[in-house]
């Protein structure tokens, strides 16, 4: 499964733009089996629009440092799917993914989390209730019940392809675009202070400075002043006088 599928650009090419980049426990074969026969033919191969994935497994190219992969997969998806197990949540890859998939609401004010859980994992996590709060149409779990699985792979399929801030609570949305708009001004504000404290370069600053007035001027309309010389200094006669003197 790990083969290249026919049409696919790898993830290096710049150009290349995913639907959904999806993370999960790729030690866990149960999970990677998973991912590969059920996750990628419900979303690529059924529905009525294929949605394009990035796998580790198929579309990560070699030789190129975790962080990166991570990196590059995030920004050139629309979404990251996180398939939750027991064992992932552990791991330091979910952690840095994660982080990752923030740094993007942070920098950009785009959500692209979407949260599988494969296993009930972080039931009481604080993030989890709040994810819940803010989007929770952004949280899905896989059905116990096999009459239940359609429903499931229809509802994940509308899901990744809704922008999250759609589907925010509308008690969040409204602080979320506040904020949005907040930072678009700050931007600005920013950039218009950054022309105002530019130092302007001056037309004169290598030209002499005009001495016309200060040599045209007539100093006979000074008012002569008299000063009084004090402490003055010995003249040579004074001083051999004292000598003698002394």
């Amino acid at each position: 499964m790990k083969a290249k599928m026919k049409g696919y650009s790898p993830l290096s090419s710049p150009d290349s733009a995913y639907d959904v980049f999806v993370t999960y426990d790729t030690t866990d074969p149960h999970v990677s089996e998973w991912v590969m026969r059920n996750l990628r033919v419900k979303l690529e191969e059924e529905g009525e629009k294929h949605l394009p994935l990035c796998l580790e497994e198929r579309d990560w190219p070699p030789g190129v440092p975790l962080v990166d992969n991570l990196t590059q997969s995030i920004r050139y998806s629309h979404k990251t799917l996180f398939v939750l197990t027991e064992g992932y949540v552990k791991t330091g890859v979910f952690k840095l993914a994660m982080y990752l998939a923030h740094q993007r609401l942070l920098d950009e004010n785009v959500d692209v989390i979407v949260l599988l859980m494969l296993e009930p994992v972080l039931q009481h996590s604080h993030f989890l209730r709040l994810r819940r709060r803010l989007c929770g149409k952004s949280v899905v779990e896989w059905p116990r019940t096999a009459a239940a699985e359609p429903w499931f792979w229809q509802n994940l399929r509308n899901v990744v392809r809704v922008d999250n801030q759609a589907m925010y609570n509308k008690a969040y949305s409204k602080y979320f675009h506040q904020q949005s708009s907040l930072r678009a001004c700050a931007r600005q504000t920013s950039t218009q202070l950054s022309l105002c404290l530019k130092p302007r370069a001056s037309a004169d600053m290598g030209d002499k400075p005009d001495v016309t007035e200060v040599l045209s001027f007539d100093k006979s309309k000074l008012k002569p002043t008299e000063t009084e010389e004090k402490n003055t200094l010995p003249t040579k006669d004074v001083i051999e006088q004292e000598k003698a003197a002394s």
